[in-house]
């Protein structure tokens, strides 16, 4: 909201796209002399940007976990990490980077696990620190627990 004295700073855009605009106008020691034409349009509707990552399409098969990670939010992301840890074993952790994962993308991931004949339980989690902003009751698909076993 504009305050007496403040600055001015405004950014706007039709829902169309065909008229969008940025008024801004920060300097301390200057002033606006005159404004020829300024057109305020009803606010329809508020987006907000945000990322969703999930950990989507799991398996394990022939010693090798498949797994996909996907952005369903609407945010591009950079710097992700994705921890890969059998049967809670943090000392046999596989840490892998994902640069970049723009919004609506999905990456494919596979790793080769040397697991011991019978029951095991294998954690991928994607941004396992909580570094990219993602709200929290979206971030129930960062972690998945995978049950096989090894014959």
């Amino acid at each position: 909201m504009a305050q007496a004295g403040a600055n001015l700073h405004i950014h706007g855009v039709s829902l169309d796209h065909r008229y969008g605009g940025h008024v801004h106008h920060e300097h301390s020691r200057t002033r606006v002399l005159r404004v020829d034409e300024l057109m305020i349009y009803p606010i329809e509707t508020i987006n907000q940007l945000g990322s969703d990552l999930a950990i989507t399409e799991i398996e394990f098969d022939a010693g090798e976990l498949r797994f996909q990670v996907s952005n369903c939010g609407t945010m591009d992301v950079s710097d992700i990490g994705i921890d890969v840890v059998p049967d809670n074993l943090y000392s046999e952790r596989q840490y892998l980077r994902l640069p970049w994962l723009a919004a609506g993308e999905s990456e494919d991931f596979t790793v080769v696990l040397s697991l011991a004949k019978g029951s095991h339980q294998i954690l991928v989690a994607v941004d396992p620190s909580g570094d990219i902003i993602e709200p929290e009751a979206d971030r129930e698909n960062n972690r998945v627990f995978l049950d096989c076993v090894v014959d």
